[in-house]
């Protein structure tokens, strides 16, 4: 409205991946590796009356939020009967919608990736750590992890250089297929058979100090400054055109 530059991507696009299952569903359709997912509306319950096999372990998410919020070990849970009742307290307690995800146990790796008006560029897989354990098997980076900092980074490439380089050109495609802008990043589950599956999309990262892009940056030698004016640079970039 009164064009002051704005240092994220565009209001729809954020919208959008905001909403898990839309993203979901759409990358679904573009071939991209995506957990099989099913969603609950608290006003309707599963919608296309479609809900997980009985058996299966999935992780439930509310379906609009981000940094780990609503998310505990209990969240991971094997469908039955009686899950449905845990989903609509879940609901009720956020009062949004749940996306129920076929749970990933093994890796878990976050991407960043940088997106100016003419190119885009990820940066290396950072493995997450927890208590010194690269691989977190049914752990996941909950909201009480996440939030006091009970986690350390690593660079996935000790793991597997392969996989690492093919995740570093998938999050470049992924990100430039959803619209995002000057910084975003890409997580990942990794299974035992190294496939990766996407879990989350952020279009505004964090960037403090003990999250991943400052990891990264130190990675390179370079200071929290330079994650500042990396960003201040992408956003710029974008008034050429």
């Amino acid at each position: 409205l009164h064009n002051i530059l704005c240092a994220s991507s565009d209001p729809y696009t954020v919208s959008f991946a905001r909403n898990k299952f839309h993203w979901y569903c759409f990358l679904k359709e573009m071939g991209f590796p995506i957990c099989p997912s099913w969603y609950f509306s608290k006003r309707n319950g599963w919608i296309a009356k479609k809900c997980p096999p009985i058996g299966e372990t999935v992780i439930l998410k509310v379906n609009s939020e981000s940094s780990s919020i609503g998310l505990t070990h209990s969240n991971i849970v094997e469908y039955n009967l009686t899950t449905d009742a845990l989903i609509v307290e879940m609901s009720k307690k956020f009062n949004q919608d749940v996306i129920v995800e076929k749970f990933i146990s093994g890796f878990e790796t976050e991407v960043p990736v940088l997106i100016s008006a003419t190119e885009c560029c990820s940066l290396f897989p950072a493995g997450i750590s927890v208590e010194n354990n690269k691989c977190l098997g049914n752990r996941i980076l909950d909201y009480d992890i996440r939030g006091n900092h009970k986690f350390n980074h690593y660079n996935f490439h000790e793991i597997s250089p392969e996989l690492a380089a093919s995740l570093e050109y998938l999050t470049e495609d992924i990100a430039t297929a959803i619209g995002i802008k000057n910084m975003g990043r890409i997580d990942y589950r990794i299974d035992s058979m190294d496939n990766a599956y996407i879990t989350d999309i952020a279009t505004n990262p964090h960037i403090t100090k003990s999250m991943t892009f400052y990891y990264e940056y130190q990675e390179f030698g370079l200071t929290y400054t330079d994650v500042l004016d990396t960003l201040i640079g992408l956003t710029l970039s974008w008034e050429s055109l």
